[in-house]
């Protein structure tokens, strides 16, 4: 075509194009026209080849050179303790010589590190890192097990060790020698599996690393070293305050360590933001916050371990509100640019003076003072445009409910998961109405929330007052009637002779029409009035939670009823055992019916209609071959699980395809031919087994027909039926 167009065009004008074109090949311009659309897309597909080619080459590079040199040193590390130890326990060696060969396998791992620090500087940290980890053990073994070292030695050691690391690892610039000698020096105890050390020699120990290692940490602000000691070194604490055995020596010996744990926790966290003036990010506080509880609570137990009275407790009590006080008015003159810290210690101080008040009181008192200063200080902050007074009152809802479920325990059997003779009147006791009252305060607070919120707030608190203080109140106010149904059917059942499985029965469905019954109201509640589209999300999981409970514990309980009524169970069963069953059918209408409501007037997804959809159609067959079997049952007949079940499916799967059909619907459709295939399994595999020839026959001709009507109707609707669903 180009030499035809060429030969057609005037000689001068052939010139000019062949210029043209020359000109363009020799500025290397982009020609505009098909040509450039052409060639276009190849500078992008190279791009795409260049950059797939980098991505696998860094990935093999990270593979290579970094993650196998970390598990091999793991492994390697891992390797020579087992060594050791198997070596402790053939008692292969003398106890010197296995203390020498370690340090000489520590000293090349060293050397080898430094060989190869100028090339390889990644994998000779990884090898520094593992010398040390493994200096660490060796000395620890020596002191504790051998005794080759006088007990100054051997902390003057690890001290040098610990040092060494932090030396080590800031000449390497990298975290992962510090990380390593962490982890495995915090392994020690545990790797040897002796329980027979000084508990004060180990934390000593562990008090060492911790000082090392967050001197580190706060001057490279490597956070991750800060946060394992953090954690490594309250479980350890933890573990070994509930596990040894209770004396003189261990209640000096863990307050002594406790407290230490404490301060050093303390004074770093507060020195990273003083010093670097840094704000708080929610984690930092959180871990601030978990450092003063694990110390109260470690404590309290370690107290509650030694004394009988409770003078002591309060005391400790008051000497953490103490130390927070302290802590904040330093802090404040300091004026750090984070407000918040002050405001927060200030708020733990006001904790634990709220909690030393009614240290000596029991039960509801206290559930009942927190409940109180909490709506005070809610009230408080609305009144006066104070946020501060919210975010001092947000633990405190926190502890009242964990104090509300913790009397519930207390008084309600089943919870404790003991028997004891109840006393407790249902319904017309302190602690239901104490429920009632917590109840109200926190439905008072999520009610007021939700209408306007403080502007001076942080996030996470206008979060909890506006979405997670409604959840709470509405699953204490369920609890609160659950457990007096449940307590009412327990003092039944305590009274009862002879009925005892019948009541224990009626108890569990009583609390699952209750069930229903709830979420059904709430549900109404919030698309009526307050019309919270997470709080209606929530609701909507819990009625299909609910729902499953009835169809599959609630049927399954319904019929244990029927057959202890066939049996006579009982001195004079009721034909109540029998009509109940139609209260929960009524209880399931109910939430359906205020659920489906709710979806129709707020959701236009697809997927939760589909969802609710199959829900609906499951509880409907579940219901009706249900109450198949029950009538079968009281009519006397056999064998009622087989034959009439399958032919219900078949029919009702052929309903479903038929729906499915007519409205254009392929989840109907695609539901219906599951349950055929479910069907059809069910009939070749359980039910042809024990039936006559007879029955054989009926069954399949049956459920043959079905299945022809099934085709029948696809072939007639196909036209239809392909095209866009609705």
């Amino acid at each position: 075509m180009a030499k035809l167009k060429s030969s057609i065009l005037p000689l001068s004008q052939n010139d000019e194009v062949h210029e043209y074109l020359s000109s363009v090949k020799q500025d290397k311009e982009p020609f505009v026209g098909s040509l450039h659309t052409v060639k276009q897309p190849l500078p992008f597909a190279r791009k795409s080849i260049s950059s797939s080619f980098h991505v696998t080459q860094e990935l093999e590079d990270f593979i290579g050179t970094n993650l196998i040199s970390k598990i091999g040193i793991i492994i390697t590390i891992i390797g020579v303790f087992i060594g050791a130890k198997y070596a402790i326990d053939k008692e292969l060696i003398s106890p010197l010589l296995r203390i020498l060969f370690s340090y000489l396998f520590a000293a090349a791992l060293f050397f080898l590190a430094l060989k190869l620090k100028d090339k390889y500087e990644n994998f000779s940290a990884i090898l520094m890192g593992g010398g040390l980890a493994v200096t660490y053990f060796i000395t620890y073994i020596a002191f504790s097990f051998y005794q080759l070292f006088p007990q100054g030695v051997a902390f003057a050691m690890m001290m040098l060790t610990t040092a060494a690391a932090v030396g080590v690892a800031l000449w390497y610039n990298q975290k992962i020698i510090a990380f390593i000698g962490q982890v495995a020096a915090y392994a020690i105890p545990f790797l040897l599996g002796d329980r027979s050390g000084n508990a004060a020699v180990l934390f000593a120990y562990i008090s060492i690393i911790n000082i090392g290692l967050l001197v580190l940490s706060f001057k490279k602000d490597w956070k991750i070293l800060y946060h394992t000691a953090f954690f490594l070194t309250w479980v350890i604490y933890a573990f070994w305050e509930v596990g040894s055995s209770n004396s003189a020596s261990k209640f000096s010996t863990g307050l002594i360590f406790l407290t230490i744990n404490f301060f050093t926790f303390y004074v770093t966290f507060l020195s990273y933001k003083i010093l670097k003036k840094q704000m708080y990010q929610l984690g930092e506080i959180a871990i601030l916050l978990l450092n003063a509880l694990f110390f109260f609570f470690l404590g309290t137990y370690l107290i509650s371990e030694n004394f009988t009275s409770d003078r002591p407790l309060t005391w400790f009590t008051l000497t953490n509100a103490l130390i927070h006080f302290i802590a904040g008015y330093l802090i404040y003159h300091i004026k750090l640019a984070d407000k918040t810290v002050f405001q927060f210690i200030f708020g733990l101080a006001l904790l634990f003076i709220t909690v030393a008040i009614p240290i000596e009181l029991n039960g509801s008192w206290v559930t009942l003072l927190w409940t109180i200063e909490a709506t005070a200080l809610f009230h408080v902050a609305f009144a006066n445009n104070r946020g501060l007074y919210l975010e001092i009152a947000l633990p405190l809802v926190i502890i009242a409910s964990l104090s509300l479920i913790q009397d519930w325990g207390n008084v309600y059997p089943y919870i404790r998961g003991i028997s004891f003779k109840i006393t407790t009147q249902p319904f017309a006791n302190v602690n239901f109405w104490l429920s009632l009252f917590v109840c109200s305060c926190f439905g008072y607070m999520s009610y007021v929330s939700g209408k306007a919120l403080l502007q001076d707030i942080s996030r996470n608190t206008h979060s909890f007052f506006v979405k997670a203080l409604p959840v709470i109140f509405a699953c204490l106010l369920y609890f609160t009637f659950y457990n007096e149904i449940h307590l009412a059917w327990d003092v039944v059942i305590q009274k009862s002779n002879g009925l005892y499985s019948n009541y224990q029965i009626l108890q569990t469905v009583s609390l699952l029409i209750f069930s229903c019954v709830y979420v059904a109201v709430l549900i109404y509640v919030n698309s009526g009035w307050f019309k919270k589209a997470q709080i209606r999300s929530l609701l909507l999981f819990a009625a299909a939670v609910v729902n499953m409970v009835m169809v599959i514990k609630g049927l399954y309980a319904l019929g244990e009823l029927r057959e202890n009524y066939l049996q006579q169970i009982g001195s004079s069963p009721s034909k109540w055992l029998i009509i109940i069953r139609y209260f929960c059918v009524i209880a399931l209408a109910v939430l359906w019916i205020s659920a489906w409501r709710d979806i129709k007037a707020s959701y236009t997804s697809s997927s939760l209609w589909i969802f609710f959809s199959l829900l609906f159609n499951f509880t409907l067959l579940s219901l009706i071959c249900n109450e198949f079997i029950n009538w079968m049952d009281l009519a006397g007949y056999s064998n009622q699980y087989k034959l009439g079940l399958s032919i219900i499916c078949g029919v009702y799967a052929l309903a479903f395809i038929f729906a499915g059909i007519i409205r254009k619907k392929k989840h109907l459709r695609m539901g219906g031919m599951c349950l055929f295939g479910l069907t059809l399994l069910k009939l070749f595999f359980y039910d042809l087994s024990s039936l006559s020839t007879i029955s054989k026959t009926i069954v399949l001709l049956m459920l043959g027909i079905l299945l022809l009507v099934a085709s029948f109707l696809y072939n007639k609707y196909k036209d239809l039926l392909f095209t866009k669903e609705e």
